[in-house]
């Protein structure tokens, strides 16, 4: 399965395990049990965190849009790191 995903996180695309693990995780649908994919430590918890919700997730990611909207108002110089970058930077 790694392979199939080219050795990187399905979410993500690190090709390290993140944290203290070794391996990716096998992630899975809680309700039909069905294998999606292998995930990098840090976005399997933050699906677990999200309980896999794609409303919760949105919310998460318009969060972090308006934010960015929010800086670019403001002087760009002294834009924090963490809008800074991201996967779509």
């Amino acid at each position: 399965m790694l392979k199939l995903q080219e050795g990187v996180c399905k979410i993500c695309g690190t090709n390290t395990p993140g944290s203290r693990h070794r391996f990716f995780v096998v992630d899975h649908c809680h309700d039909s049990k069905q294998i999606r994919g292998l995930l990098c430590h840090h976005c399997n918890t933050m699906l677990g965190h999200a309980r896999d919700s794609i409303t919760t997730l949105s919310g998460a990611i318009l969060y972090l849009e308006e934010s960015r909207k929010e800086w670019s108002v403001s002087d760009s110089s002294s834009q924090p790191s963490c809008c800074a970058s991201g996967l779509d930077s």
